[in-house]
């Protein structure tokens, strides 16, 4: 088998991939689609493409990573997701700072609305209550709005949950897992019509259920990246692989996988210095 062409990436992936190669001795291979997905995540909010119809799309990417159990592919991963999930951390602290604070604007908000709300039930017979009525439309107008959490990894989430999470317009996200039977086992694998939708980043997204619920999402820029071993993934084939061939669903998937390096991995006895 030919080498994983790694020294086609740009310059400091480059670096970055033959560094991982010495010292973590992973497949060759395992690295190059790991970095394909550290990219592609870090790109899809920044970068679009113009299609020769003259549509602006996205660059979404799927990516299914097939590869045995002990080949490295959590040591892999943290090396390369740390400052996602570094970003994360900060995104959660944020959020709950903003939500105690709006806890407090909206008791705040509620005060007011009732004492104007009182206002116009005090007002007396006949007597013209147009303004309070203005002022009252006014302040509900100001209603602080709840802070939505963003963030950039989820590894296990519904299709609701993810037309939450992509609320807005242009939002990115990656669903990034890497246990492969409960990322064949998600929504997104077994409702291949939405995942499809995601993957060409139509202009405009929308999900409706009971209650008169719709969640609208424009633009909206969504990974799809499964690491698994191959027993998982031959399960799925022989259950769905039919259907998901024929919607398209699979061909939207960059796959690979690649040779086992263990029992050729060197011993290095002093510590690897980064």
């Amino acid at each position: 088998r030919k080498p994983y062409p790694l020294d086609q990436f740009p310059m400091l992936p480059c670096m970055a991939g033959d560094e991982v190669l010495t010292k973590v001795q992973p497949p060759d291979s395992l690295i190059g689609m790991m970095m394909i997905s550290a990219m592609s995540i870090a790109c899809q909010p920044l970068i679009d493409v113009r299609l020769p119809t003259g549509a602006v799309r996205g660059t979404n990417q799927y990516l299914l990573m097939a590869f045995d159990s002990g080949e490295g592919k959590t040591t892999v991963y943290d090396i390369y997701f740390e400052p996602f999930k570094h970003a994360d951390i900060k995104a959660k602290e944020k959020f709950e700072s903003l939500l105690e604070q709006h806890e407090v604007n909206i008791q705040t908000w509620t005060v007011m609305y009732k004492v104007k709300e009182s206002a116009i039930k005090k007002a007396g017979k006949g007597e013209s209550t147009s303004e309070l009525e203005a002022q009252l439309a006014d302040h509900i107008r100001l209603k602080p709005k709840k802070p939505i959490l963003r963030q950039i990894l989820y590894s296990d989430i519904s299709l609701t949950a993810m037309m939450e999470a992509i609320q807005g317009n242009g939002v990115s996200i990656a669903h990034f897992t890497d246990e492969g039977e409960m990322g064949f086992e998600s929504e997104l694998m077994l409702k291949p019509g939405m995942t499809n939708r995601l993957w060409d980043s139509q202009e405009y997204i929308s999900r409706d259920r009971g209650n008169h619920k719709h969640i609208g999402s424009m633009n909206p820029r969504v990974a799809n990246h499964i690491m698994t071993q191959h027993v998982p993934l031959k399960k799925f084939l022989a259950k769905h692989g039919l259907s998901a061939k024929e919607c398209g669903q699979m061909a939207r998937f960059l796959i690979g996988s690649g040779n086992s390096k263990k029992g050729y991995r060197k011993i290095q006895p002093t510590e690897k210095d980064w």
